[in-house]
């Protein structure tokens, strides 16, 4: 419901996740999300945690790691936590909640932007399971957590298309190594999901769950987009992705609720949008 276009994807990581707690013993799962920006591969990862919780009836964090913050070797700190005798010793890292609840979606997004020494941090944890700590304190326990990288890699979408499940994984592998230069930890992830460019019918599902997003900051329902209207925020749909395309429609409705000053006038209530993105019209239904 809330990752539009990519169900071949979706259907991968349900089937790794239930795999892998078929296992006797918990082991960390270890997974590459690939494609083009903003094609839902951050929000699987927050959905994840959502869907995991009401699932299993444990509480799943999600944390969220921007690996281009952690491409300086001294930024590693705030990872890895600060040795004995330097700045910051004893102070938090970023995976500290794992400490008080084991269950986590730990997402680390462009994992290429990543400095060596959190890569070579990371291939121990996914061959243990446990993360060792430059502080010195206790080896964070990730095996019953799920690992997720995300990359912007790309991938050439005929050639994988018409590859066999071995052969997209290799082109996958060859992908990662040639941009990380680290085969030891292509061959340390337990499978890759490539998420497609999106559908022209996902870019409908999108427009229309940012519309709904937008009238629910206000306080009033989205009824329907008229087709008219539809067909233009299609026309302006970007190459930054979905997440660009949602913004520009809060934009416009936003805009319109300004320049009308009808915030109060549409408070619980059902809307008709029709118009154009530049004179967007509201209809009560």
């Amino acid at each position: 419901r809330k990752i539009f276009g990519q169900d071949e994807a979706i259907d991968a990581l349900a089937d790794a996740i239930a795999m892998n707690r078929m296992k006797k013993e918990p082991k960390l799962l270890v997974l590459a999300l690939m494609g083009p920006p903003a094609t839902g591969k951050s929000e699987t990862g927050r959905s994840l945690a959502e869907a995991l919780s009401l699932l299993y009836g444990k509480t799943y964090g999600f944390i969220n790691v921007a690996a281009s913050e952690f491409g300086e070797e001294h930024m590693v700190q705030r990872f890895l936590g600060s040795p004995p005798g330097y700045v910051g010793h004893g102070g938090k890292t970023v995976l500290d909640p794992v400490r008080n609840n084991p269950y986590h979606v730990i997402l680390i997004d462009e994992i290429e932007k990543a400095h060596p020494k959190m890569l070579v941090a990371l291939m121990e944890a996914m061959d243990t399971g446990f993360l060792g700590m430059a502080d010195n304190s206790e080896p964070l326990d990730l095996n019953r957590c799920i690992l997720l990288f995300t990359s912007n890699i790309p991938i050439d979408r005929k050639t994988y298309e018409e590859a066999s499940d071995f052969q997209r994984s290799e082109m996958c592998k060859d992908a990662f190594t040639r941009h990380c230069g680290r085969p030891e930890i292509s061959r340390r992830i337990q499978d890759f999901l490539v998420f497609r460019p999106l559908s022209e019918e996902a870019e409908v599902d999108v427009i229309v769950k940012f519309a709904r997003q937008a009238l629910g900051n206000y306080d009033a329902e989205l009824g329907r987009i008229d087709a008219g209207l539809m067909a233009d925020f299609l026309k302006h749909k970007t190459k930054y992705g979905a997440s660009e395309l949602g913004n520009y429609v809060s934009r416009a409705i936003g805009r319109r609720m300004l320049r009308d000053r009808r915030l109060d006038l549409v408070r619980g209530k059902r809307l008709l949008l029709s118009g154009t993105v530049e004179n967007l019209e509201f209809t009560f239904l």
